[in-house]
């Protein structure tokens, strides 16, 4: 169990079957872990892999789960640490990690220790679901590998974009199409690997809660959860469309889906200037937005003004 600090306003303690189920989603990867006098005072991990990067295959070794008592933060031991997990995977032609934005410390400590030359702004959406009258569109699910390829030929040229291995998506819950094949997406879930519970949220949100429970059975607006309870959501992967009407019929069956499951979110990360965000908004979907940011450092790195692959699998 771990928790994460989204910077002052929310904080999510992230409980876990196994420490290492977020690494069982990886082909290579590695869990370090730091001593002193037979305590233990910090962990690292780390993934191995081989991505399109500027034209060519490169290896990307992406760093998460670094963790240091906060009685060792100032000794080096997390630089030790990410050093050392870089050096175990036999170092990278890039090296680099997803961080919440608003945790400006993590995003400061993440771009000296890589040597930053690249830094990217990303933002979570985050759509709340409720119950509404739009009609469910007719749907398929042709599976992952189908709905992966007709995302790139929707997205065009990426970077950062790893082969696709179905057999390592383990939180994969289900693929959806519209039957004109117009847009589409797959859903994901890390209930198994990395479920989230809320330690502290803002008060603005505190108080929406509060707002919206009376009306909690009906889902007609937003359930929030309380300090101690699990936020139960869903990921969405390899979403496209080709216009807002797409996006809102593809939308609808994710969302209809979502409240069948008992579902409260369904999350998107994208780069903050990524046209799928217009639509969604243009599709009349309300959402919150979280700032993240990609970092990378190393010999081989993708430009800023890059279009990147956000791997499922990292969030």
């Amino acid at each position: 169990m771990s928790t994460l600090d989204q910077g002052e306003a929310i904080a999510l303690r992230f409980r876990r079957p196994t420490f290492h189920a977020r690494s069982s989603v990886y082909e290579n990867s590695v869990i370090l872990c730091a001593r002193s006098g037979g305590r233990l005072v910090g962990t690292a991990a780390g993934a191995l892999k081989h991505v399109v990067l500027n034209g060519e295959v490169r290896r990307a070794v992406y760093g998460y789960d670094l963790r240091v008592d906060p009685a060792f933060r100032r000794g080096g031991t997390a630089q030790r640490l990410g050093n050392a997990v870089i050096e175990f995977l036999g170092g990278g032609d890039c090296r680099y990690s997803l961080v919440a934005g608003q945790n400006r410390l993590a995003v400061r400590f993440t771009q000296r220790a890589f040597g930053a030359a690249c830094t990217i702004p990303l933002v979570y959406v985050i759509m709340p679901v409720t119950r509404n009258r739009r009609r469910r569109p007719a749907c398929t699910d042709p599976g992952p590998e189908a709905i992966h390829r007709e995302f790139l030929q929707h997205a065009g040229t990426l970077d950062m974009l790893p082969p696709f291995r179905a057999e390592l998506l383990a939180g994969h819950v289900a693929s959806v199409r519209l039957e004109a094949g117009s847009a589409g997406c797959s859903i994901w879930t890390n209930e198994a690997l990395l479920a989230e519970e809320v330690v502290r949220l803002p008060r603005h949100l505190q108080l929406l809660g509060l707002v919206a429970r009376p009306f909690a059975n009906a889902h007609l607006l937003p359930r929030i959860p309380r300090k101690g309870e699990m936020v139960r959501s869903w990921f969405l992967y390899d979403l496209f469309a080709r216009g807002v009407r797409d996006m809102r019929e593809v939308l609808a069956e994710v969302n209809a889906r979502a409240l069948e499951s008992g579902k409260d979110f369904v999350y998107v990360l994208m780069q903050e200037e990524d046209p799928a965000i217009r639509a969604i908004r243009e599709a009349g979907y309300r959402y919150l937005t979280l700032p993240y940011v990609f970092v990378a450092g190393g010999t081989n790195v993708p430009a800023p003004v890059s279009r990147i692959y956000l791997d499922v699998r990292d969030v």
